[in-house]
């Protein structure tokens, strides 16, 4: 029950990191936005394939 309660937090936590990591870059130089966001959806879909 804790793991899995920890296992969310640090999810969420990630999640947020990313999001944030995004917006700066997309403030800074939207073409690199476009090469995140692949990579982001391409570890996510990792991520949840794994499990």
């Amino acid at each position: 029950m804790a793991a899995t309660l920890i296992t969310a937090l640090v999810l969420i936590a990630l999640v947020a990191c990313a999001a944030f990591t995004i917006w700066m870059l997309r403030e800074k130089n939207p073409t690199l936005l476009q090469q995140q966001e692949q990579s982001v959806r391409t570890w996510f879909d990792h991520m949840i394939h794994r499990h």
